[in-house]
């Protein structure tokens, strides 16, 4: 009879452990979708540095910023966010004139209203720095790179086109324009997130979720004149979910590598 007992309150004990995954986590082993959360921008207008407020919102959170920099006697140095004390890192540079670089850094629990502060490695003298603030929900928080493109224009030109192959599905792609002054920006099949006008033009948009891996083009072009500067392409890892299951009297979590083993 106790053993009766003791088999029905570990069926019981399992039961709980997996309806309490399957409705707030979700099937295990699967994939969490990618979201757009929000977007804000900022200028530079005087000293070495420039920041701005955005408010991130939402689990498995990736905090992803642009930055446009033809400034003179300066460039980009660093990028942080406030809540925390997080360091973006940067992902990569493309530039012709008018530079575009792209930076990342997963949030975790660090959401909320906050600060991005752009620094620059010097005082400028004159010129143009913006920079759009993007951030995403659903993101791989231990490992958020997936792949990385961008392209410069060779010499003035009125369009400008690069390519990134995802390699997992369901992932999110960001992309940033920076170009010089002047002209109405135009782009393809992705979709816009921001796109400035004033003094340097800067343009973010996004592909949310590339649902296949493989290739996705980016493109942009703009009419009132030929231009030049940098397209910068990155890819991100949605988050997986935790896979659990039942063993030998042990409740086994799984996620990624990890792997936890609770007696019950």
């Amino acid at each position: 009879m106790a053993l009766l007992y003791l088999v029905r309150v570990k069926f019981l004990l399992g039961a709980v452990f997996f309806a309490f995954f399957f409705l707030f986590i979700g099937v295990p082993g699967s994939l969490a979708a990618i979201a757009f959360d929000a977007s804000s921008t900022a200028s530079w207008s005087s000293g070495s540095s420039f920041s701005w407020s955005h408010t991130i919102m939402g689990s498995n959170p990736l905090l992803v910023v642009g930055t446009c920099d033809a400034l003179a006697g300066a460039s980009v140095s660093s990028v942080t966010w406030s809540l925390g004390s997080l360091s973006l890192t940067k992902i990569r540079t493309d530039t012709d004139v008018s530079e575009s670089q792209l930076w990342r850094v997963p949030v975790g629990t660090s959401t909320g209203a906050g600060t991005v502060t752009v620094n620059l490695d010097a005082t400028p003298s004159g010129g143009t720095g913006k920079a759009v603030a993007v951030s995403l929900t659903g993101v791989n928080q231990i490992s958020p790179d997936d792949a990385n493109n961008g392209t410069s224009t060779p010499g003035s030109v009125s369009s400008l086109s690069q390519s990134i192959t995802t390699t997992v599905h369901n992932a999110a792609i960001v992309d940033h324009l920076c170009i010089g002054s002047g002209v109405t920006i135009t782009m393809g099949t992705q979709t816009n997130r921001v796109k400035r006008h004033n003094d340097g033009q800067e343009a973010v948009s996004t592909v949310i979720p590339k649902t296949l891996a493989g290739s996705q083009t980016m493109d942009w072009s703009w009419s009132g004149g030929t231009r030049r500067g940098g397209l910068s392409i990155a890819s991100f890892k949605p988050a997986t979910r935790p896979q659990v299951f039942i063993r030998n009297s042990k409740v086994i979590f799984k996620i990624g590598k990890w792997v936890i083993k609770l007696p019950f």
